[in-house]
């Protein structure tokens, strides 16, 4: 984190006064899309606190701990782990190869 001190001070600045911040406005300061962030939550990368009683859906709030840890492993992964469901095989497709297809009938034998 230390290695990217525009990044760094952009958080400090954010967090200036604060102890918490959003969603929207983490995704401003990354810059990273919303449902990106969502994701990486769900996948247990990013950890927050929940916020609030609300009737529809309750807030997910980060401390400057909790971004810096976040950038980290970001920083740290050498593929993306969210591009892939943690079921999932990755194999590899040579290039110029084809692929033999067969579709299954509609109907049932």
């Amino acid at each position: 984190m230390r290695d990217q001190p525009e990044l760094y001070q952009a958080l400090e600045a954010a967090f200036n006064g604060r102890v918490t911040i959003g969603v929207p406005e983490l995704a401003a300061l990354i810059p990273m899309h919303r449902e990106t962030i969502a994701r990486h939550i769900a996948a247990g990368n990013l950890v927050g606190r929940l916020k609030g009683l609300g009737r529809k859906r309750r807030r997910r709030v980060f401390t400057i701990t909790n971004v810096e840890r976040f950038m980290r492993r970001l920083n740290d992964e050498p593929c993306n782990s969210t591009s892939l469901p943690s079921n999932a095989v990755d194999f590899g497709i040579r290039a110029g190869h084809r692929m033999n297809i067969t579709r299954q009938s509609k109907r049932s034998k």
